[in-house]
């Protein structure tokens, strides 16, 4: 269009290609924005739960799957990685697009093995606004080099995997179970547990 008006021309002959469904139409922007611009990591996993929450696919694994078929799987996987850093740290990033890969891989595995890591970033780009993407990036950095420990209000705990994916961070009147093996199974287990253990120790048991 914009050598087509360099030219002056005001009329063109054109195919118009519609697409045939929703995610034909998702895929077809895709590829246009992959060759138009160098989209970040982080912008392609917004892609992929925009197109989710929109109902154009029904997860985002198979969203990401679907608008990037052409990707190889390291690439996807890197994607889905950026998911994780978007879903946790959305609504704090100011400056989320430019997030180099390799920082926001590194946050994304920090998040997933210990949910507590995103609530401390947040809270330190809360309390200190970043002014430009270079700021931010460095309040990314020191945020995750940080103790597990600080800012909660006690001394630095030591986790221990106490069972496949589940790790046990304990101080003193805090238990934290973190890690892939505490999902809603083991937590109902817990619960579970925790109800017959408080009725075992109850004096009128």
């Amino acid at each position: 269009m914009l050598a087509l008006e360099a030219l002056g021309e005001t009329e063109v002959l054109a195919l118009v290609r519609r697409p045939e469904s929703a995610q034909a139409a998702y895929v077809a922007m895709v590829e246009e924005n992959e060759i138009r611009a160098d989209l970040s990591f982080y912008e392609r996993a917004n892609i992929a739960i925009t197109a989710t929450n929109s109902g154009v696919y029904p997860t985002v694994k198979r969203a990401i799957s679907g608008l990037f078929a052409h990707a190889s799987s390291a690439k996807r996987s890197k994607i889905a990685k950026f998911v994780t850093l978007r879903e946790s740290l959305g609504k704090a990033l100011t400056f989320p697009a430019a997030i180099p890969e390799k920082l926001g891989l590194e946050l994304a595995a920090a998040i997933e093995a210990d949910r507590a890591v995103a609530r401390r970033i947040a809270d330190a780009l809360r309390k200190t606004p970043p002014a430009d993407a270079a700021a931010e990036r460095k309040a990314l950095e020191r945020a995750l080099r940080a103790p597990k420990g600080q800012g909660g209000g006690g001394p630095a705990a030591e986790g221990r995997e106490i069972a496949p994916g589940v790790v046990l961070t304990a101080a003193r009147g805090r238990l934290v179970l973190s890690g892939k093996g505490v999902d809603d199974a083991f937590v109902a287990a817990l619960q579970d547990w925790a109800v017959s253990h408080a009725k075992a120790s109850s004096p009128n048991s």
